[in-house]
């Protein structure tokens, strides 16, 4: 009877010495839970992701407003056009050509074009070397041209220049306000009438010369080195190419 008590005993010694060996890896088992897993992990994963994807569809979003937008232009403005100071037979068979590239007329009451030196450097709003021709009024038409020629000029034109052109310098237009409209100096010239860099000089040749004109036609970058090119065959009273 005193073997059956002991050896209960020792079984149920047993039984709780098992018991405690599981307990710490009960514990583990919730520690582990607690620990950042997968589960953890997720929601915050999720949440970046929906934030990355938000955002993205919002720069999206605002791309096509940005592209949509237009950019800046400049206000359509009459142009020289187009320019001849002479040919070797004489310096006086020189013109000036205008051009109207807006959709509609412009008045031309109290404008000036004037003409500049190319050793006057002064600024845009100086004065100038002298004046070429004045308007006490009139317009010139949409797409329309103008052409002013000088005493040995002999093609068809729209009024006399009151003075010559050199193989260097620079001519402009300027409104009823005096204000300059536009401009181009033309081989050493420089100063306020040069728009970028100077355009270059027209060659002297034989009769009927060879000017300098814009290039598309009526086309200004404000930079008379890149608008303005040989001509050949001048196109006083029409378009250039």
């Amino acid at each position: 009877m005193a073997r059956f008590t002991l050896a209960l005993t020792l079984a149920a010694a047993s039984v709780a010495g098992c018991a405690h060996p599981m307990s710490p890896l009960a514990g583990d088992d919730r520690d582990l839970a607690n620990e950042p897993g997968a589960e953890d992990l997720a929601p915050a994963e999720a949440a970046d992701l929906s934030r990355a994807v938000d955002a993205g569809a919002n720069d999206l979003a605002r791309a096509p407003a940005d592209l949509a937008t237009p950019p800046p232009t400049t206000a359509c403005h009459v142009v020289i056009n187009e320019l001849q100071t002479g040919t070797s037979q004489t310096g006086t068979a020189e013109f000036v050509e205008l051009y109207n590239p807006c959709a509609s007329a412009v008045t031309l009451s109290n404008w000036k074009l004037v003409y500049r030196a190319a050793s006057n450097t002064n600024a845009a709003g100086g004065a100038d070397s002298s004046a070429l021709y004045t308007w006490a009024s009139g317009s010139i038409a949409a797409g329309g041209y103008r052409v002013y020629g000088g005493s040995g000029w002999t093609g068809a034109s729209d009024g006399a220049l009151a003075s010559g052109l050199a193989v260097n310098g620079a001519v402009g237009l300027r409104d009823g306000a005096g204000a300059l409209v536009d401009s181009v100096a033309y081989g050493s010239a420089a100063g306020g009438f040069m728009e970028g860099g100077a355009a270059p000089a027209p060659p002297t040749a034989a009769a009927p010369g060879e000017s300098i004109e814009r290039l598309p036609n009526g086309a200004d970058t404000d930079d008379n080195s890149h608008d303005f090119h040989v001509a050949a065959t001048p196109t006083p009273g029409a378009a250039n190419h």
